[in-house]
Protein backbone atom coordinates (compact mmCIF):
# COMPACT_ATOMS: atom_id res chain seq x y z
CA UNK A 1 0.00 0.00 0.00
CA UNK A 2 1.62 3.32 -0.99
CA UNK A 3 -0.11 7.06 -0.30
CA UNK A 4 -1.26 9.05 -2.87
CA UNK A 5 0.26 12.86 -2.18
CA UNK A 6 2.38 12.91 -5.48
CA UNK A 7 4.38 15.75 -3.55
CA UNK A 8 6.09 13.28 -0.98
CA UNK A 9 8.84 10.70 -2.14
CA UNK A 10 9.28 6.87 -1.90
CA UNK A 11 10.09 6.30 0.78
CA UNK A 12 9.46 9.07 2.66
CA UNK A 13 6.03 8.53 2.53
CA UNK A 14 5.83 5.14 3.90
CA UNK A 15 4.88 1.99 2.22
CA UNK A 16 3.08 -1.49 3.65
CA UNK A 17 3.44 -4.38 2.10
CA UNK A 18 0.70 -6.34 2.84
CA UNK A 19 2.16 -9.47 1.35
CA UNK A 20 5.80 -9.32 0.38
CA UNK A 21 7.70 -12.04 -1.17
CA UNK A 22 10.97 -12.83 -3.00
CA UNK A 23 12.40 -15.26 -5.00
CA UNK A 24 15.43 -16.32 -3.47
CA UNK A 25 12.64 -17.40 0.09
CA UNK A 26 9.56 -18.44 -1.21
CA UNK A 27 8.85 -20.37 2.17
CA UNK A 28 8.44 -17.30 3.25
CA UNK A 29 6.18 -14.59 3.49
CA UNK A 30 6.58 -11.18 4.77
CA UNK A 31 4.59 -8.30 6.03
CA UNK A 32 6.57 -5.13 5.68
CA UNK A 33 7.38 -0.91 6.12
CA UNK A 34 8.97 1.27 4.37
CA UNK A 35 10.29 4.36 5.67
CA UNK A 36 12.70 6.88 6.46
CA UNK A 37 15.09 8.26 3.74
CA UNK A 38 15.10 8.35 0.16
CA UNK A 39 16.94 5.34 -1.39
CA UNK A 40 19.68 4.24 -0.55
CA UNK A 41 19.46 5.75 3.05
CA UNK A 42 16.05 4.02 3.50
CA UNK A 43 14.92 1.95 6.28
CA UNK A 44 12.63 -1.15 6.81
CA UNK A 45 11.08 -3.74 9.13
CA UNK A 46 8.96 -6.66 8.74
CA UNK A 47 7.90 -9.97 9.95
CA UNK A 48 7.54 -13.46 8.56
CA UNK A 49 6.35 -16.59 8.64
CA UNK A 50 7.89 -19.99 7.08
CA UNK A 51 6.15 -22.30 5.27
CA UNK A 52 7.91 -25.98 4.78
CA UNK A 53 8.23 -27.98 2.96
CA UNK A 54 6.31 -27.00 -0.06
CA UNK A 55 6.46 -23.17 -1.01
CA UNK A 56 3.33 -20.14 -0.76
CA UNK A 57 2.79 -20.17 -4.23
CA UNK A 58 2.04 -23.78 -4.73
CA UNK A 59 -1.42 -22.59 -3.54
CA UNK A 60 -4.09 -19.98 -3.23
CA UNK A 61 -3.77 -17.76 0.63
CA UNK A 62 -5.70 -14.93 2.07
CA UNK A 63 -3.22 -12.12 3.05
CA UNK A 64 -4.69 -9.60 5.58
CA UNK A 65 -3.24 -6.63 7.57
CA UNK A 66 -5.26 -4.87 10.05
CA UNK A 67 -3.74 -1.15 10.83
CA UNK A 68 -4.72 0.82 14.09
CA UNK A 69 -3.47 4.05 15.11
CA UNK A 70 -1.03 2.30 17.23
CA UNK A 71 -0.36 -1.29 15.63
CA UNK A 72 -0.26 -2.61 12.42
CA UNK A 73 -1.10 -6.25 12.72
CA UNK A 74 -0.16 -9.11 9.71
CA UNK A 75 -2.21 -12.46 9.05
CA UNK A 76 -2.00 -15.09 6.50
CA UNK A 77 -5.13 -17.70 6.31
CA UNK A 78 -6.41 -15.95 9.63
CA UNK A 79 -2.74 -17.04 11.50
CA UNK A 80 -1.23 -13.39 12.91
CA UNK A 81 2.15 -13.68 12.00
CA UNK A 82 3.41 -10.56 13.25
CA UNK A 83 2.64 -7.06 14.57
CA UNK A 84 4.24 -3.29 14.47
CA UNK A 85 4.03 -0.19 16.52
CA UNK A 86 5.66 3.04 16.77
Amino acid sequence: MLPTDPDVGWPESGEIDIMEATGQADMFAFGTLHYGQPWPANEWTSGRILKQPDAWSDDFHVYAVEWEANEIRWYVDNILYTRKSP
